[in-house]
């Protein structure tokens, strides 16, 4: 049997969701659950590089807490980052959705935390928005729904940074007027951006 890659796993929940009957039988995925499924797997995807970008302000802390040479993107939501480098740097620590920090800490060498309290990674084009686009193809195909999938990226930024931006879920379906309209009235700046586009 070949191996089945996500992109067919992606066709695959989506050519249920637009089946007409819905699947009762055993083992099989039934349209709501096909959505969810949909949902977890696009969110789960891993990026090309070039698709994850880090705000000024992000790689600045990041870089009093670790060494250059340690990779912020080597690190993901749970995992436990310990500051390395000597100087103390104060960091400001939210919980879940919260809008407002649960503490602010200054972090001495070897001092831990959770990098999701800290950084928080902003899909820039929301996720509803790509999966509606998924959705609404008519004959998913391996082209189509990687010209879609290729839409998503993410911004790696602080909590604080993100937690001002105002337009969350109201965005346009366009990467480059919402970096330079919607990150730029909250002062984001991307390093790895070219805003010549």
């Amino acid at each position: 049997m070949s191996e089945l890659s996500m992109i067919d796993i992606v066709i695959y929940y989506l050519n249920i969701i637009n089946e007409e009957e819905t699947r009762n039988e055993a083992f099989e995925v039934g349209k709501d659950n096909a959505k969810y499924l949909l949902n977890q797997t696009v969110r789960q995807l891993h990026l090309p590089r070039n698709k994850y970008y880090l705000s000024e302000k992000a790689k600045n802390v990041w870089g009093k807490i670790r060494e250059e040479s340690d990779d912020i993107f080597n690190y993901w939501y749970r995992t436990a980052v310990e500051k390395k480098l000597e100087d103390e740097i104060e960091v400001e620590l939210y919980k879940g959705a919260s809008k407002t920090p649960y503490d602010t800490k200054f972090l001495k060498k070897d001092d831990k935390f959770i990098f999701k309290d800290v950084f928080h990674d902003d899909h820039i084009i929301p996720m509803k928005l790509i999966l509606n686009k998924l959705l609404n193809l008519k004959s998913p195909n391996r082209e189509n729904v990687i010209k879609i999938l290729e839409d998503i990226s993410v911004c790696r930024m602080l909590k604080s940074e993100d937690r001002k931006i105002k337009r969350r879920h109201n965005r346009p379906y366009n990467e480059s007027e919402i970096i330079q309209t919607i990150y730029r009235e909250q002062e984001i700046v991307l390093l790895n951006y070219d805003y010549s586009k």
